[in-house]
């Protein structure tokens, strides 16, 4: 279901583009994803799509009634409240390719085979599927997934890398022991034994 749909008064408006109707998608998410995001300046592809779903969806039902600008995809720190927003245009050509690709889909679903479209390997989503059972390509996904080498996430990477910065500069105090100079990766790397 869309979230609401957010109307802006010309006299209001920022800038004439802004007047108007936008979708509106709120997502809340944990404060590493939210870096990301932020990080990135964009927003996540599946909340786009998402978004050019509402979109497609709503356009249709007012049958053209209700001239959308677009969406806005607000994302909300869940740890402390920070937000971002982000200006989602209509996209008629992707949403005709998704909609084709739900088309095949439905076909394959009435002559009870699976569909011909799969998710990468590597994708999060094998893990939700509630057909993994009966699908032979989410099976093989999940088995060469689970034979990937294991990774730490960035987060738990960057505590034990400042960590160790930490403990450094700490035994360069209490040894009075401070290597001169600017040290290279490589360097650095060997010295704290990281591989």
């Amino acid at each position: 279901f869309v979230d609401g749909i957010l109307y802006i008064p010309p006299e209001t408006a920022p800038d004439p583009s802004a007047a108007g109707f936008w979708v509106l998608e709120f997502k809340t998410t944990a404060g590493s994803e939210f870096d990301k995001i932020k990080a990135a300046k964009i927003p996540k592809e599946e909340h786009v799509r998402q978004a050019q779903i509402y979109l497609w969806g709503l356009e249709n039902y007012f049958s053209g009634q209700i001239p959308l600008n677009g969406a806005l995809i607000y994302y909300e720190n869940r740890d402390t409240l920070e937000h971002a927003s982000y200006e989602v245009a209509p996209d008629p050509a992707g949403i005709a390719e998704l909609m084709d690709r739900v088309q095949r889909m439905l076909i394959a679903v009435d002559s009870d085979t699976l569909p011909d479209d799969y998710l990468p390997e590597d994708h999060w989503g094998h893990r939700y599927c509630p057909y993994l059972e009966i699908c032979e390509p989410g099976k093989r996904a999940m088995e060469w997934q689970s034979q990937q080498p294991k990774t730490l996430p960035d987060e738990v990477l960057a505590s034990m890398i400042a960590k160790r910065i930490v403990a450094k500069k700490g035994a360069e105090k209490m040894t009075e022991k401070k290597k001169k100079g600017q040290r290279t990766l490589e360097e650095l790397a060997s010295e704290m034994k990281w591989e």
